[in-house]
């Protein structure tokens, strides 16, 4: 039917370069072997050595490939793929197959580079999220990954998830209800620190009526909800410091920040049926 040949055709799109079996040299067969168990347990994908080379099609940023032959890159790699399965184990059984699409192809793709860079200069992150061709992608850099970052960059698919299942579930002008009143965002990665009216606003001033984490959370409403996302999750979370047991308990204490996550949970728990922070939260061991 013509249903079915407009399906079809959509998958070629899909099964792009990238889907093919990843070639790497021989130097980086064990790191190869590692992400092949992960991408089978977690139904990822995990691009490394040259093939990560392909991001550039995606990203406005340049990728380094990771070089087997570099020791350093090497030891880098490896710790990432570290970080990168302690973090995935920490996520519900079949999380991670609600990205891919009604033919279980596709989904959530990372891109593990030696580094990441601005071809243009300025703002240069860690970690970039970005969708392409049915494939939700991460690309993370090797040299500062670390699982808060990993926890930010997945929280980005989510969204992209859950927009895509239904545009109507993350409203912008709804989510503009629980700022303060006249704030917009920056929309500017180069100068948000520089914005020194706004730290009053963040947690980081220890107001119990702060509406964002920190200063980066007001660059974007996406940023705004993954710093959220982020700080829920960080296993570097300090008991004593904040004086709450857990950081889900400490976000619920402060009432605006409480409210922009009571807002995610529904769209959550309807595209990818828990709101799975709780779960994460409730298994982390936290500083004493």
């Amino acid at each position: 039917t013509y249903d079915e040949t407009l399906e079809e055709g959509s998958q070629e799109m899909w099964q792009d370069t990238a889907e093919e079996a990843p070639v790497v040299s021989d130097a980086l067969a064990e790191e190869r072997q590692t992400a092949d168990r992960l991408e089978e347990k977690y139904a990822v994908r995990i691009l490394l050595g040259e093939p990560c080379k392909y991001g550039e099609n995606i990203f406005a940023y340049q990728l380094t490939a990771t070089d087997g032959g570099n020791s350093r890159q090497k030891a880098d790699l490896r710790e990432s793929l570290a970080i990168l399965e302690k973090v995935l184990s920490l996520y519900p059984d079949g999380f991670f197959k609600t990205f891919r699409n009604y033919r279980d192809k596709a989904g959530l793709r990372f891109f593990l580079a030696a580094d990441l860079t601005n071809p243009n200069g300025g703002f240069t992150p860690v970690g970039v999220s970005s969708n392409m061709e049915g494939w939700y992608n991460i690309v993370l850099n090797v040299k500062a990954i670390t699982a808060t970052t990993t926890h930010h960059e997945i929280w980005h698919s989510v969204e992209s998830r859950i927009l895509q299942a239904d545009g109507t579930l993350l409203s912008d002008e709804e989510w503009d209800k629980l700022n303060p009143p006249d704030f917009e965002y920056l929309h500017d990665y180069d100068t948000y620190s520089e914005q020194k009216g706004i730290l009053p606003l963040t947690l980081l001033s220890g107001s119990k009526n702060a509406y964002f984490i920190e200063m980066y959370s007001t660059v974007t409403v996406q940023e705004d909800r993954a710093t959220l996302i982020e700080t829920i999750l960080s296993e570097n979370y300090d008991p004593a410091f904040y004086g709450e047991p857990d950081p889900l308990t400490m976000i619920r204490n402060h009432p605006n920040l409480a409210a922009k996550l009571a807002f995610l949970e529904n769209p959550v728990k309807q595209v990818f049926g828990s709101v799975y922070w709780e779960g994460i939260v409730a298994k982390t061991e936290y500083k004493s």
